[in-house]
């Protein structure tokens, strides 16, 4: 009620939380297709990518999992593969690329 008091007053408001709630909707529409149509190694690679500072990652794979919506020994496996690949190094704290993913 106050929201639609405050609207008709301000329209600037209106237009303001609508184009808010248009993109949220269309980043959540994102995360959505990436979660059903793209493959996790790519999600893994994507986040790694995304969330490297100067070449580093501090998460661990639990985080890794949670951010992405999957388990830490699945996660774990992909990192595996990767490091296996050359493209990144594993220690106890973080995770260095070593090569464009």
């Amino acid at each position: 009620k106050i929201y639609s008091q405050l609207k008709d007053k301000y329209p600037l408001i209106a237009n303001y939380t609508l184009n808010l709630i248009a993109k949220r909707f269309n980043s959540l529409i994102n995360i959505l297709e990436q979660a059903l149509f793209t493959p996790l190694h790519h999600r893994v690679k994507m986040f790694l990518k995304e969330n490297a500072k100067e070449g580093k990652i501090t998460f661990t794979h639990e985080e890794i999992a949670l951010h992405l919506g999957s388990t830490r020994e699945v996660i774990s496996r992909i990192l595996k593969t990767m490091q296996k690949e050359g493209f990144i190094q594993q220690n106890r704290k973080e995770i260095t690329l070593l090569k464009d993913l």
